[in-house]
């Protein structure tokens, strides 16, 4: 397996390959910003396009733009080859009307861009939904934790989100600029040290969007991660349980990607308590939010204390997120910075 954690500028955009040469499997997750497509997203999937190679399954995790921005953009671009796109996950709000048996709401539909741009230039009242069905790679049932799905080299399971968070979705949909107004934008919690920080109390994230995150399980025959997208931490808790996990019986993994940037509200104890880890990385360039939240790194690294943390920017919130006092006390643990390496996560 080989994973990649490429730039998305505050969002998430992930490649997870396995195999070699023709029998090479990608699975691709979120698509960062809008502002990224140009930028990272869709280069990099001509680089699979252009090896005559197939993105096996694009998931959308949620429907935040900082995940599903490049993935509008990448449909709005009436230029672009989507053939070689072979299966969308995506929990829409039709999905979850039909599910639940409520009403249809329009509004709920994700519009594609109608631009005066020459490689972005969709009909006026073309949504993402249509685009999907008409390409007919987007035929799966809502996709709830517990489902269980193998593709080319993977096996995959969901751990998020569940009915509940669904609900929540469905009863009060919420995109993220209603959502962004309760989090700060400030890195207040640079100046206090991993020990005091790791004495705080947990208060999970509530936002609707992030519930719905899906959060998955990956698996080839020789590695395994964790990639939990903006999840919340007792939803992860709850799915790893059913499948036998525990405190005492930890699933074991090689890299788990931080729960939404690394937010405080969606890394707790509890979780960390489960898993068996020491790669953990971090996916925002510090530009909103106030996100990486000191406070959910220094969780991480009270609980492995020689654990390796993966940037995939380096930059001024980056590099100052620890103080001298933090490598005196926890002088094991290491921070890599992604770009030199291509944004590969070594497994």
């Amino acid at each position: 397996m080989k994973i990649q954690t490429l730039p998305a500028v505050n969002g998430d955009f992930i490649i997870v390959s396995s195999g070699s040469g023709e029998e090479t499997n990608y699975i691709v997750i979120d698509g960062g910003t809008p502002g990224n497509y140009k930028k990272n997203f869709s280069p990099r999937l001509k680089v699979i396009k252009d090896s005559n190679r197939v993105v096996d399954l694009l998931i959308t995790t949620h429907i935040d733009d900082d995940h599903i921005g490049g993935v509008v953009n990448l449909f709005s671009d009436v230029k672009a080859d989507k053939s070689f796109i072979k299966k969308v996950w995506f929990n829409s709000g039709e999905m979850l009307a039909a599910y639940f048996g409520s009403a249809p709401a329009p509004a709920r539909a994700v519009s594609l861009l109608k631009s005066d741009v020459t490689s972005l230039s969709v009909p006026q009242g073309v949504t993402l939904e249509k685009e999907l069905k008409n390409l007919n790679i987007w035929n799966h049932p809502l996709l709830i934790a517990g489902h269980e799905e193998s593709i080319g080299n993977f096996s995959l399971t969901l751990l998020s989100p569940n009915q509940d968070t669904l609900l929540l979705l469905n009863n009060k949909w919420q995109v993220e600029k209603s959502a962004k107004l309760t989090m700060s934008n400030v890195h207040d919690d640079f100046d206090k040290t991993i020990k005091e920080l790791a004495e705080y109390d947990y208060k999970e994230d509530d936002s609707i969007p992030n519930g719905s995150s899906i959060a998955l399980l990956v698996k080839d025959k020789s590695h395994s991660a964790l990639l939990l997208a903006d999840a919340y931490p007792s939803v992860v808790i709850a799915a790893l349980t059913t499948m036998g996990f525990s405190k005492t019986k930890k699933i074991a993994v090689d890299f788990v990607k931080v729960s939404h940037h690394a937010s405080k509200g969606n890394t707790s104890k509890e979780l960390l308590e489960m898993i068996a880890c020491k790669k953990f990385m971090i996916s925002t360039d510090g530009s909103k939010h106030g996100l990486p939240d000191k406070l959910a790194i220094a969780r991480i690294i009270n609980q492995f204390p020689d654990c390796t943390l993966y940037f995939n920017y380096k930059n001024k919130v980056t590099t100052s997120i620890f103080l001298p006092e933090d490598f005196i006390d926890f002088p094991e643990f290491k921070c890599v910075f992604l770009e030199d390496s291509d944004y590969n996560i070594p497994l």
